[in-house]
């Protein structure tokens, strides 16, 4: 009987192995969307709406977006990568959201998300999800809903949990109520504290005209709240300036209860009330063992605004 079972367990890795290789793999799928007529991929393209396409793509695969303007809200619950050729426009006619993300890893890039229909609230709205990469996207014309902290061009969020990993990276962002880009998790019970956020990176975005209102709500053209090892470089930010009685709480870069590790580094920041913001009070997050400290600030260019650094 010893005999046997070492026979077996020496043959077992050969049977796995063995089915390993035979067992099918999906291989990864480009599906392209679009209304016919362009060139290369997009003169025949198999799907009329971004939706269907997404729907019908398996995980890992790749969704091309051609030229055109879409009429909907395009959800990404799977693992995808999402490119928009030039002209690619997501602008849906009702809906508070143009791009919804719930699944880790995502990369989305190369679309226009227009509000200017009138019903935006969100321009890409990133929730519960790690990784996310979106890059070389325009996002303009986010409204506010009173009934909600919305008007935000890029949010990442978390209910529940912190947002890790996170890459927000060349994109253009103009005329919201209320912040350009925006990333932080917040526990999903009182009391409403906001989480840890680790290892984002936002970088080489253009953001402008934030803050435009109405709102009852003050904060940053770029918000990280509760961020941890991130880094804020290289951005452009300007003309963030929300005229109330909390102006001096409205900023071009602005940590909200930072913690360790962050770095803000070359950005251009002007015509904002203050330049960058930075307030380390714990109260507004749950740190763990992690101390509240000032983030590492190098070469910003911080020019013509009413406060060019404030620290609390």
């Amino acid at each position: 009987m010893k005999k046997s079972i070492q026979s077996i367990l020496l043959v077992l890795p050969i049977l796995l192995a063995s089915f390993a290789l035979t067992t099918p793999v999906h291989a990864a799928s480009t599906l392209v969307v679009g209304p016919g007529g362009g060139i290369g991929p997009c003169a025949a393209p198999t799907y009329g709406a971004i939706s269907l396409a997404v729907t019908a793509a398996n995980p890992g695969d790749t969704v091309i977006v051609c030229p055109g303007t879409y009429d909907e809200t395009v959800t990404i619950d799977k693992l995808l990568t999402l490119r928009g050729e030039d002209g690619a426009v997501v602008k849906p006619t009702s809906g508070a959201i143009g791009v919804y993300v719930t699944h880790d890893d995502v990369l989305l890039q190369g679309f226009e998300v227009d509000g200017s229909g009138g019903t935006l609230q969100y321009g890409i709205y990133v929730f519960n999800a790690n990784g996310v990469i979106v890059k070389s996207n325009t996002v303009h014309d986010l409204l506010f809903n009173p009934d909600d902290v919305s008007g935000v061009g890029i949010l990442y969020f978390g209910w529940g949990q912190a947002i890790n990993n996170g890459v927000i990276q060349t994109n253009t962002v103009y005329n919201t109520a209320r912040m350009g880009i925006f990333v932080g998790g917040m526990q999903a019970g009182p009391p409403y504290y906001w989480l840890v956020s680790d290892g984002n990176i936002i970088k080489r975005n253009n953001v402008y005209q934030t803050w435009q209102g109405p709102t009852y709500d003050y904060g940053g053209a770029i918000q990280l709240n509760g961020a941890k090892n991130s880094i804020v470089e290289g951005n452009v930010v300007h003309h963030t300036q929300y005229p109330s009685t909390a102006a001096y709480y409205t900023g071009g870069i602005y940590l909200l209860g930072s913690a360790q590790g962050n770095s803000i580094l070359k950005n251009n920041v002007h015509h904002s009330a203050v330049g960058i913001l930075i307030w380390t009070n714990p109260f507004f997050v749950i740190f763990g063992t992690d101390t509240p400290t000032s983030p590492l600030l190098q070469k910003n260019k911080l020019h013509q605004n009413t406060i060019d650094q404030l620290t609390f």
